[in-house]
């Protein structure tokens, strides 16, 4: 192994792990590599107690290992937005919504009409706020060819949240 100080890893006594991600396997004396098939680099740890080999996900192991979590977070955001940069230095643990929001501020994730899914525009989307009120939610959904619990979505926020907050500045409705 190279001066990187190497940790075991807690759970998985076979293998070593540093602050930059790297595992290493004392049962093979190598390193592992990743699987980066996904979004997310992923190795295969031997889990002696359920006696066969898992995927695990490597930000996950350096947080878990190296990122203390006393508010219990679900969830481990790459600060850079590179989420192959498993170094504990780009790692935090967070919220669903906070990891969520990142990715929105830092162009990560597409949102609103840039979305593939998307079957609306934010024209439209401000038009279904100024029928609020005027117009059934019914009849708003048939004139946008969208359902109508998309409509009420939208009207209540859970859906188009950032513009809904834009346009309302923190209405309720």
């Amino acid at each position: 192994m190279n001066e990187e100080k190497f940790f075991k890893i807690n759970g998985y006594e076979d293998y070593l792990i540093s602050k930059s991600g790297k595992i290493y396997s004392t049962l093979t004396e190598s390193y592992l590599k990743y699987d980066n098939s996904t979004r997310y680099s992923k190795v295969r740890l031997m889990d002696r107690r359920l006696g066969k080999f898992i995927n695990l996900l490597v930000h996950r192991l350096v947080a878990i290992q190296f990122i203390p979590n006393p508010r219990n977070l679900p969830e481990v955001n790459h600060k850079d937005g590179n989420k192959l940069n498993n170094n504990v230095s780009n790692l935090e643990w967070c919220t669903k919504g906070e990891n969520r929001n990142h990715a929105v501020l830092n162009n990560l994730m597409q949102h609103g009409q840039d979305r593939p899914s998307a079957k609306l525009t934010e024209f439209q989307v401000i038009e279904i706020y100024k029928l609020k009120g005027i117009m059934r939610a019914q009849d708003i959904a048939d004139r946008y060819g969208v359902s109508k619990n998309t409509i009420n979505c939208i009207l209540r926020g859970s859906k188009w949240n950032y513009l809904y907050r834009q346009y309302f500045k923190g209405e309720t409705i």
